[in-house]
């Protein structure tokens, strides 16, 4: 199969809770690994994709409260996934993750960069904090490449969205969100009555070209833990 997201281009994951984005997430970066694709998962959640650290060369950097980082250690790993602590607040651990951004973006250091909860990464739902759109805009000379997942679309800014060349949709549930995505979707209506649970439609918005993933075309090598 031909797994178009190991392009280098910026993507979006976007499904309700519990459709499987973490889970297709996981499965990509088994992927990237196997390419040697260098990636850095910001997770939000402690278990998420912890499954992932059976693969030998993924380093672990757990962010606790109150902490000071030197993220310019964080360069000498290929693979990094990035956890808070329990007692981690969302606020801290965004701003956290904000810090390493910038050290990523100013190295030049190429990058897959996983950005889980990415409506988190806005200051209002038009407008990305700036290292967030810097990257977007810009990292892509540097070999960074963003993949935005979000269960909250409407909350995700569009500007980041438009970004995308490919997008990873799981049936919407809310008669809001078909609407919203329809606007960069057209066909989207019908295409998301057509999917099933844990099916993921593959969105080129270069071409328009798309097909739907079936779960048994997405095996993880690792345990999934979320």
């Amino acid at each position: 199969m031909n797994f178009k997201f190991l392009s280098k281009v910026h993507q979006a994951v976007i499904g309700p809770t519990g459709s499987g984005k973490s889970y297709f997430v996981g499965f990509i970066a088994e992927k990237l690994y196997e390419q040697e694709i260098p990636f850095i998962i910001f997770d939000t959640k402690t278990k998420n994709h912890i499954g992932l650290i059976q693969l030998k060369k993924v380093k672990l950097l757990k962010i606790k409260p109150n902490t000071v980082y030197d993220f310019k250690r964080m360069l000498d790993y290929d693979y990094i996934l990035a956890i808070p602590t329990r007692s981690t607040t969302t606020k801290e651990l965004i701003a956290q993750y904000l810090r390493a951004l910038k050290t990523i973006f100013n190295s030049g250091r190429p990058y897959v960069i996983i950005l889980e909860e990415a409506h988190n990464y806005a200051e209002t739902t038009r407008k990305p904090y700036d290292v967030v759109e810097l990257i977007t805009r810009e990292g892509r000379s540097s070999g960074q490449n963003c993949i935005f997942v979000t269960q909250r679309i409407l909350d995700f800014p569009k500007i980041l969205w438009a970004n995308c060349y490919l997008s990873y949709i799981f049936k919407a549930l809310i008669p809001n969100d078909i609407n919203y995505i329809a606007q960069m979707i057209p066909n989207f209506q019908e295409l998301n009555r057509q999917l099933k649970k844990h099916h993921v439609l593959e969105y080129d918005h270069l071409t328009h070209e798309y097909r739907v993933i079936e779960p048994w075309q997405v095996q993880r090598k690792t345990k999934h833990y979320g």
